[in-house]
């Protein structure tokens, strides 16, 4: 398996070990090529939470001391906590340890791999991309509005990403001390960006890359670790869900204001930094105390004060002249 940077990774299927239920023990290497310079790992694969853990690794290079071939082997025996090469022993690092436990992210080599070995277990396929077509479906996946969205694409990988955003977000809230609320505005930001890009460029990759940041998060936890990515975001989508209600708000004020301050005689330039003036409290603060954003906007709000004025200008509509009722067939007069 390829990871599309230039890596390659393998798997030992005759070494792969059931150690109980939905548990497995397996060997596998990576490199940039798998001859002279690689690793191969002894890892547990723990499908309940789509995670590998690595309890041995063992690092060849080749290219270094060609005469030596003692040096060329480095070990780091995550168990035991300390690494050994040929100068002696010593305590595997911080960031060492946290790289033991990785959350891999759909479509990845790792996560294709938990894939091989998981997918045969009862609750795998519920857990990912059945979680992940629940998910379409409680979007409006198969609806008109969203007949060509991403996120509603129905091969594998879509829908494993999909159900692993959720299963993330659950593991983030009880591994960085976040509560629901924010998790769940984190996701809804990141599935509306998806939804509404219709741009030959868009694809879910940045999606990818925010499951995967959730999954640094977890790596970090699980080490002792601050969660950082998390924090992060929850911050920006905050940020985000206040500016798109505050547009809303505005969009409604301006619609509103216009027709109430514009006298059809001062430049409709005018009226619109009046309204403008008077919608400006709908805005986030930043937006709100920003000359950058009011000059950006105020000739939208203008040409919307001469659209206003256009409408009023042109004649009502007559009412319908309801057509006279003809007489009953048959009916006569009575004289």
């Amino acid at each position: 398996m390829d990871d599309g940077k230039g890596f390659r990774y393998e798997f030992d299927a005759d070494a792969v070990e059931r150690v109980t239920n939905g548990v497995y023990r397996v060997k596998w290497r990576w490199g940039r090529e798998l001859v002279n310079d690689y690793s191969t790992n002894t890892s547990r694969v723990e499908c309940g939470e789509h995670k590998l853990v690595t309890e041995r690794s063992v690092s060849i290079n080749r290219a270094l001391y060609p005469s030596d071939p003692e040096r060329q082997v480095f070990t780091r025996d995550f168990i035991e906590g300390e690494s050994t090469s040929f100068w002696g022993r010593k305590p595997l690092s911080a960031d060492e340890k946290m790289r033991a436990v990785q959350f891999p992210t759909s479509g990845s080599p790792q996560s294709k791999l938990v894939r091989i070995l998981c997918q045969n277990e009862p609750f795998f396929r519920q857990f990912h991309e059945l979680s992940g077509e629940d998910v379409q479906r409680q979007l409006g996946c198969g609806t008109p509005r969203l007949a060509n969205a991403l996120m509603c694409k129905t091969d594998l990988e879509t829908r494993e990403l999909l159900g692993q955003l959720i299963m993330r977000v659950d593991q983030i809230e009880k591994a960085c001390a976040v509560n629901d609320e924010q998790t769940n505005q984190v996701a809804r930001v990141w599935l509306k960006d998806v939804e509404t890009c219709r741009s030959a460029k868009c694809d879910l990759d940045a999606l990818k890359m925010g499951v995967q940041g959730l999954g640094d998060d977890l790596m970090r936890a699980a080490a002792g670790q601050a969660c950082t990515f998390v924090m992060r975001v929850t911050e920006r989508a905050k940020d985000i869900e206040a500016r798109d209600a505050a547009s809303l708000r505005f969009t409604a004020c301006l619609a509103k204001t216009i027709p109430e301050l514009d006298d059809k005689v001062s430049p409709a330039n005018v009226v619109a930094e009046g309204v403008y003036a008077t919608c400006r409290g709908q805005l986030t603060p930043d937006l709100a105390s920003s000359s950058s954003f009011a000059s950006s906007v105020l000739p939208s709000v203008t040409s919307q004060v001469l659209r206003v004025r256009q409408e009023s200008r042109k004649p009502a509509p007559k009412p319908a002249t309801k057509p006279k009722a003809k007489p009953a067939e048959g009916v006569g007069s009575l004289n």
